[in-house]
């Protein structure tokens, strides 16, 4: 049978069973991919269908059909459907680990995703997201998603090049990692000692931006993997460590990359709240099935992901997307997974360039970060231009982006700064075009944080004063 007649007589067969859920359509082949016997439709809705009930009533109908991939998704503002009637094998993580395009790529941090619905390996590259978000309910994927993160890693990265800071609250995801040679400590389990750990990981970050170019060039990347990332920040005991560790994990996710460090944190819930920080810092999502629209909405600003069937099925978004892909996420068995590790604890020898956190209890200087969680609210502080803008800003009584902008010759960083100075109580909110208020009149108006901050670049607020 010829292909456009055996996608005429499949078709036909799918239209049957969604009209037998009163969802009528249309399907429209747009793709075949032999490789997988893979048939990509377009579906057209007839009048009166809703696209959500395309999805609702998926799931009845590939248990109907018996088809390995029945899926609908979105594509430029279009919904498709790929089937399958012969089970797949695209979801191997050993395949991609060891093909050419993963092992000869020109990525910095390379991580093995999966597939998408033609079959091709997506390959995305940690260095540049620069952090990611994990996040779907239990038994969707999620933490295999983590695991593929990891052993890509892993797999191209010596200890040299890469090191690994692992939190696994309350479970036992990391436990494959136990005493891999790129680990700087061992796997986290606990608050107290994920507050030590976040607390050496801030300390190195402020150690590696004050290096030069040549100097961080150097050193490792670290990576730092939180599976549970909700559970950890909000059962401290006391609300005032759980604010240094949120102040801290913030300024990471800020501040990170320029010291090559990144992050990647892991949830069923990840809204503002329940995150605790500014989850617009993280770009790049991996939303396996979530358990409802909200929970989509609050990772992908819009549904979708809580139609997944699991198994690693996911929807990705990053700034190099208009929309969000379906990936069917690569899996690699347990016994595979230990192998490799074997393999590693075996052959990998020099550890000379390692980042390694001392493995004594912890303890905490409060006098140290209580400093830090004062200085928080004015992100970016190691830039002293920063400064420089604020003392100019100060000697005006109002003052528009525009302004900054041709004054020190900047681009749309303008609109950054004028956030941060919103944040720091210096100057009014947006009001239409209306230039904005300074708030400020007087040395004795700035908080204690700005004026420590201005001092440490070499300003006297007292020359605020003077001006006005």
């Amino acid at each position: 049978m010829s292909v456009k007649k055996e996608a005429k007589k499949l078709s036909k067969i799918i239209k049957n069973h969604y009209s037998c859920h009163n969802v009528n359509i249309k399907l429209r082949l747009v793709h075949h991919i032999s490789k997988y016997q893979r048939f990509i439709y377009e579906i057209i809705l007839k009048p009166g269908t809703k696209v959500n009930a395309v999805f609702s009533v998926s799931s009845d109908i590939k248990a109907a059909l018996g088809f390995p991939l029945f899926c609908p998704f979105y594509y430029k503002s279009k919904v498709l459907l790929a089937v399958s009637m012969q089970e797949t094998t695209d979801n191997s993580l050993y395949e991609i680990l060891t093909s050419p395009d993963f092992l000869n790529s020109d990525k910095q941090l390379p991580v093995a995703l999966g597939y998408d619905l033609v079959g091709r390996m997506i390959i995305a590259d940690l260095a540049e997201m620069p952090h990611a978000m994990y996040t779907g309910a239990t038994n969707s994927g999620k933490s295999y998603g983590l695991v593929a993160l990891i052993m890509s890693l892993l797999a191209v990265k010596s200890v040299n090049e890469l090191n690994l800071i692992l939190f696994d609250i309350g479970g036992n995801t990391m436990d494959f990692f136990e005493d891999i040679p790129h680990l700087s400590y061992p796997i986290v389990k606990d608050q107290n000692t994920g507050r030590y750990v976040i607390d050496a990981l801030f300390a190195e970050m402020e150690r590696r931006i004050s290096l030069n170019q040549a100097e961080l060039h150097s050193l490792p990347s670290i990576v730092c993997v939180m599976d549970e990332y909700v559970s950890f920040i909000n059962n401290f005991e006391d609300k005032k460590h759980m604010d240094i560790v949120e102040n801290q994990i913030s300024n990471l996710l800020r501040r990170g990359r320029k010291a090559k460090i990144h992050m990647v944190l892991a949830t069923q819930n990840p809204t503002a709240k329940s995150m605790q920080v500014d989850i617009n810092n993280i770009t790049s999502r991996m939303a396996f099935k979530c358990a409802n629209f909200r929970t989509s909405v609050a990772i992908l600003n819009q549904g979708g992901a809580e139609k997944l069937t699991g198994k690693g099925a996911m929807l990705y978004i990053s700034n190099e997307l208009s929309e969000p892909m379906y990936i069917q996420g690569a899996y690699m068995p347990p016994e595979e997974i230990r192998k490799q590790i074997t393999y590693l604890k075996n052959n990998m020898y020099d550890c000379s360039n390692k980042f390694i956190l001392s493995e004594w209890e912890p303890f905490f200087s409060f006098e140290l970060s209580d400093c830090i969680l004062e200085a928080d609210p004015i992100p970016n502080h190691e830039d002293k231009k920063l400064a420089e803008i604020i003392m100019w800003v100060l000697r005006h009584q109002t003052i528009s982006a525009s302004q900054i902008k041709k004054k020190f010759n900047m681009g749309n960083k303008v609109n950054d700064i004028m956030e941060q100075l919103v944040q720091m109580k210096l100057i009014s909110e947006k009001d239409a075009n209306k230039p904005r208020r300074v708030l400020i009149q007087s040395a004795e108006d700035l908080s204690d944080n700005v004026s420590n901050f201005l001092k440490s670049y070499g300003y006297s607020p007292d020359g605020i004063d003077a001006a006005n």
